[in-house]
């Protein structure tokens, strides 16, 4: 009988049917009237996967509102909540002006979701066009400024997950990054900045920037780790040779308590054999580099990478490992196994017909774009706290069935299943074809039916 329970599970597994090896991809970008949003891009999970954030791409909502909305699907209630909008429930816009909600990040139970935004609705001091951070507490029902005052532009909150603690950039056109403890009302600054990230506890700040005693030679934007409540600042990018980055960072990603930053390089001083392209794992606390490789120890070259909380999973974009693809996907990697595991693929296994971007570069292979050239800030793909779930958007026609929108962008979410921890080798699937899955079935099902009763003896 355990064999037979064995067949059954090898069975299940090649049609996708059991939900202990089932790898499904689901729609998420669903308007609230339940119908699938024309337009929509990236991907924000929440730490179990029962929430993603997703952005409007333009055709959704009309009637003048804010054509850049974001919105929350919660999974579980089969919902869809506007979070971008004032104490009125009304969407974030300004008379006469572009609304322009550019940004959004939520806390790990999504109680709190904090976006920046030129509305003129949402504060009664926001009389201007003019970008703003705020927090949203879904369970107050409350939206109110955050950072500095209705004056000063701030742009990118990135909140923690308890939703105490966010990270900005305020100013313009100089800007600055500070960090802000909503609970106590601390804040400090760590200067003039680009992209950064807030470790999921609160504690710690990866950005790239460069402090002012370093000299005129070296590159500008370096990658830096602050801690919060030691006040110390590590550089993370240091080269093999003891020096410095010989070559731009971007989008750097920090785990839960801080410990693994992952971030895209141009540089090709930072690990050995890494060339540019090729995304960086730094260890934090033992002050270690090395490039993303593949189970063959070769570099894999990537954009937008997003760390599950343990560290131990990112989501990625970018091409097949080892072969030539027409578009980038998204992936999943395991820092333990390094494997890779395509997400941008349906549920019955087959690759995406078009690419994971929306920007000029959407239809080119990895490296024929510059990374600078994606859009700063891009939330697409991100994996969720557990690791189980990644969300990405896609211009792919056929991630699910009925695809009303054609090539429009839309955001989905791929279950990696509960296998997604170990137990499964973490690669790409190749799609079955019919008549191979039956000769398959079959072949297993006599093996078990051969087995079975020697084991009775």
């Amino acid at each position: 009988m355990e064999r037979l329970g064995s067949a059954s599970l090898i069975l299940a597994c090649l049609w996708a049917a059991s939900p202990a090896c089932a790898q499904t991809t689901e729609l998420v970008s669903i308007d609230r009237s339940g119908a699938q949003v024309p337009e929509a891009s990236q991907a924000v999970v929440s730490s179990t996967g029962r929430y993603v954030l997703f952005r409007n791409a333009g055709a959704f909502p009309t009637g003048g509102q804010d054509p850049h909305g974001w919105y929350l699907r919660d999974r579980q209630a089969g919902t869809t909540e506007l979070v971008t909008r004032n104490n009125a429930g009304e969407t974030a816009v300004c008379v006469g002006a572009y609304g322009g909600t550019e940004f959004a990040d939520m806390s790990a139970d999504a109680r709190f979701v904090a976006f920046s935004s030129r509305a003129c609705n949402i504060d009664p001091d926001a009389s201007t066009p003019k970008y703003r951070a705020y927090l949203l507490d879904r369970q107050q029902n409350q939206v109110r400024l955050i950072g500095p005052n209705a004056s000063t532009e701030a742009f990118a909150p990135r909140i923690d997950d308890s939703g105490r603690r966010v990270a900005m950039l305020v100013g313009s056109p100089n800007t600055e990054l500070r960090w802000y403890d909503l609970a106590s009302g601390e804040t400090g600054s760590l200067g003039r900045s680009g992209d950064f990230a807030i470790s999921g506890n609160g504690r710690r700040i990866a950005f790239i920037g460069r402090l002012p005693d370093l000299p005129d030679s070296v590159v500008w934007n370096q990658m830096y780790v602050f801690d919060i409540d030691s006040r110390q600042t590590r550089l993370a990018s240091r080269a093999l040779d003891g020096g410095f980055s010989n070559g731009r960072l971007a989008r750097p990603t920090l785990n839960r308590d801080g410990s693994v930053l992952v971030y895209e390089s141009y540089a090709t001083n930072l690990a050995s054999g890494a060339g540019e392209y090729a995304p960086i794992i730094h260890y934090v606390d033992q002050q270690r580099s090395d490039a993303l490789r593949n189970a063959q120890g070769q570099p894999w070259y990537g954009d937008s990478p997003h760390l599950s909380d343990d560290g131990t999973r990112i989501a990625i974009r970018g091409g097949f490992p080892g072969q030539v693809s027409n578009y980038p996907h998204a992936f999943a990697y395991d820092t333990s196994t390094r494997q890779f595991m395509l997400v941008s693929q349906n549920s019955e296994g087959m690759p995406a017909s078009m690419g994971s971007t929306s920007d000029a570069c959407e239809n080119q292979p990895p490296g024929v774009c510059p990374i600078g050239s994606i859009r700063l800030f891009e939330q697409s793909p991100t994996i969720s706290g557990d690791g189980r779930y990644v969300g990405f958007h896609s211009f792919g026609t056929n991630l699910v069935d009925n695809d009303a929108n054609g090539e429009g962008v839309d955001v989905y979410l791929r279950d990696l299943g509960s296998y997604s921890s170990g137990g499964i080798p973490f690669v790409a699937p190749v799609p079955l074809a019919a008549s191979l899955k039956w000769l398959l079935a079959a072949l297993v099902l006599a093996v078990a039916l051969r087995v079975a009763p020697l084991q009775r003896r």
